[in-house]
């Protein structure tokens, strides 16, 4: 298991009930949404992440925010 700190626009919000207690979402002055939660660190996190694009930003751990500038990186070089 591993947490996660993620900040997301709103519009991610609807899209994330899936997955998410939606209780426990902060919702900030900035504008943004944030979420800290507990998740098995496997490819089903990395790509939920990747498939909210811009909408989305790990903010913790660096390890995460790390593979997904390596990931997002391999989808720019290949366009």
């Amino acid at each position: 298991m591993v947490t996660i700190k993620l900040k997301f626009t709103q519009h991610a919000l609807n899209e994330l009930e899936d997955y998410f207690d939606l209780d426990s979402v902060e919702f900030g002055d900035d504008g943004w949404v944030y979420l800290t939660e507990s998740f098995p660190e496997d490819e089903w996190v990395y790509r939920m992440i990747l498939s909210l694009g811009s909408e989305i930003e790990v903010l913790e751990p660096e390890h995460i925010r790390e593979i997904m500038k390596e990931r997002a990186k391999k989808i720019y070089d290949k366009y």
